[in-house]
């Protein structure tokens, strides 16, 4: 659940590289569909020593509904794997009107 009461689930598709060591190049775009049924779509990239947790960047690049007002916002995130559920911790920078807009909304 987000700061304004938002939740849902996402699906990703994309590349991951590994390196003999063992180092995670990771570039993919995700689908959330949120408990109304609004979409945003991000890209994201991770480049981290392992491939069970890691933080990187994403960007929202499109999305429906209210997610239409964050698109082309930046995102940091962190990830943890655990039975093939990924757990993700994420902080998007937003202006205070898409703050405004985000709580006004429904």
């Amino acid at each position: 659940q987000d700061n304004f009461g938002n939740y849902g689930e996402a699906g990703c598709m994309g590349t991951i590289f590994t390196s003999k060591d063992k180092k995670v190049d990771l570039s993919i775009m995700c689908e959330t569909i949120d408990q109304n049924d609004n979409k945003f779509y991000e890209e994201s990239i991770r480049k981290s020593e392992e491939m069970n947790a890691g933080i990187g960047k994403s960007k929202i690049i499109e999305g429906s509904g209210k997610w239409k007002s964050l698109k082309g916002v930046g995102c940091n995130f962190a990830i943890k794997y655990k039975n093939n559920l990924g757990f993700i911790y994420s902080k998007c920078k937003i202006s205070k009107e898409q703050k405004n807009y985000l709580n006004n909304f429904n």
